[in-house]
């Protein structure tokens, strides 16, 4: 994770999408919620955890507690934009 700001502290990039408030650290934790999202099947919170060599912790990756209401393929077209679009409009 990046350092804190001088003067401002650390970096939170949140977006609302319907009722759902979406929290990053960094750039780098928007681009990989990107590259997950973009992929027409999502991939299983084993694999994404195995990726990380953290497979005995799948259960709290944050793609299991991802809200089932916006996880159609529309809706993560529609959130990668928005992704992509807050990173780069951010400092």
């Amino acid at each position: 994770m990046p350092g804190p700001v001088i003067g401002k502290g650390f970096p939170v990039y949140e977006l609302q999408y319907r009722d759902n408030t979406l929290v990053f650290g960094s750039k780098t934790e928007i681009d990989h919620c990107i590259s997950v999202l973009s992929k027409k099947v999502l991939p299983t919170t084993r694999e994404l955890a195995e990726e990380g060599g953290y497979a005995q912790y799948q259960h709290l990756h944050w793609l299991s507690k991802w809200p089932g209401d916006v996880k159609s393929w529309k809706d993560r077209q529609k959130i990668v934009k928005l992704l992509r679009a807050l990173r780069d409009e951010t400092i």
